[in-house]
């Protein structure tokens, strides 16, 4: 069973999704909007080994032989940042984050976007510093947060493009 953990309508996810479909994998979605009714179990000793309640749904972890993690801060969710700072909504989500990212850290699964393997990812200039230094072609790319900097990158970057 392949799991994949983050929103359902995220895009990426829901392509990856779809596809492992199409090819007849079975797949098994950790949405994150329903974290307040999903549950977490995980036991870290020798071995990895867990559970999971998807709002009645219980699934051993250790049927899953891959995963794409594509998870937002579930704290940040709608349904649970509407709650009092510190409400036990709040720490249930941040509780069942932390046992997901450990799961998929320590998992002997294939897991894409491991998160020890994306903290060196987590910056987009940093990526494209790394991608250059690797010899992939990286678009000119600005970071800033002025606005007049910004519209003459654009306006610069138009002008190339439309030269090319």
């Amino acid at each position: 069973m392949i799991l994949l953990w983050g929103l359902e309508r995220d895009m990426p996810l829901a392509r990856v999704r779809d596809a492992l479909h199409e090819a007849g994998g079975e797949t098994l979605l950790v949405d994150q909007r329903a974290v307040l009714r999903s549950t977490v179990e995980l036991e870290v000793g020798t071995a990895v080994r867990g559970a999971l309640d998807l709002g009645g749904r219980a699934v051993d972890l250790q049927d899953v032989t891959a995963a794409y993690v594509r998870p937002y801060d579930s704290t940040r969710l709608r349904s649970v940042a509407s709650t009092a700072s510190g409400s036990a909504e709040r720490r249930h989500a941040a509780v069942f984050d932390d046992a997901m990212w450990t799961w998929s850290d320590l998992t002997t699964a294939t897991v894409v976007n491991r998160p020890s393997a994306m903290t060196v990812m987590s910056s987009k200039p940093r990526q494209c510093a790394v991608l250059a230094a690797h010899g992939f072609a990286v678009p000119d790319t600005l970071v800033t947060t002025d606005p007049q900097a910004a519209r003459e990158f654009a306006q610069r970057e138009e002008r190339s493009s439309t030269s090319r």
